[in-house]
């Protein structure tokens, strides 16, 4: 099941009772203030791969931090240890094996991709590459294969857990009703 530890809502992140329970997200609270929120967000985007609440999800993973943190909290260190250690936590809290294994493939197919486009593509018989290429472009498809279906599966998961939350809500709701 995946963990529902924010609530995006325009760029800011708002927090749901776990960040109150969680020590170091209740520390970033209370050091952060108001910026809290966005340190939240940047957080969520970093690990949440759904692209129905992270515009963030397809960026290379390496680049992923760089590109967030200069359009979410350019003002925020997010090399604060408290920040790291945040961002550890909720990467672990957010990690089901389906989305370990998205990842991966994610993961590898960016670096397939890179190398084929910056690799210097020859034809001479003594040092040609478009065996190697070719092989490169097989595996990708392969990947890419597999790819797709691990992303179906993640999708299931998050819809999966989205309608327990929305059940499990609309069940509390209505006991409120019921209780006044």
């Amino acid at each position: 099941m995946l963990a529902k530890i924010f609530n995006i809502k325009n760029n800011i992140a708002v927090p749901t009772e776990f960040s109150y329970t969680i020590g170091y997200l209740k520390d970033i609270i209370d050091e952060y203030g108001d910026n809290a929120g966005k340190i939240f967000c940047y957080l969520h985007y970093m690990c949440s791969m759904n692209p129905n609440d992270n515009p963030f999800c397809n960026i290379e993973e390496i680049k992923k931090k760089e590109v967030i943190v200069r359009t979410i909290c350019p003002e925020i260190d997010v090399d604060n240890p408290l920040i790291e250690i945040a961002l550890d936590l909720i990467k672990e809290l957010y990690e089901t094996p389906t989305y370990r294994i998205h990842l991966a493939f994610k993961k590898t197919i960016d670096k397939i991709a890179n190398e084929l486009n910056y690799v210097h593509i020859s034809l001479l018989k003594e040092d040609g590459n478009v065996g190697e290429i070719q092989k490169s472009l097989k595996m990708y498809q392969d990947l890419k294969k597999e790819y797709k279906e691990s992303y179906q599966e993640l999708m299931q998961e998050m819809e999966t857990e989205i309608a327990i939350n929305n059940r499990e809500r609309n069940q509390w709701s209505g006991k409120s009703k019921e209780l006044k």
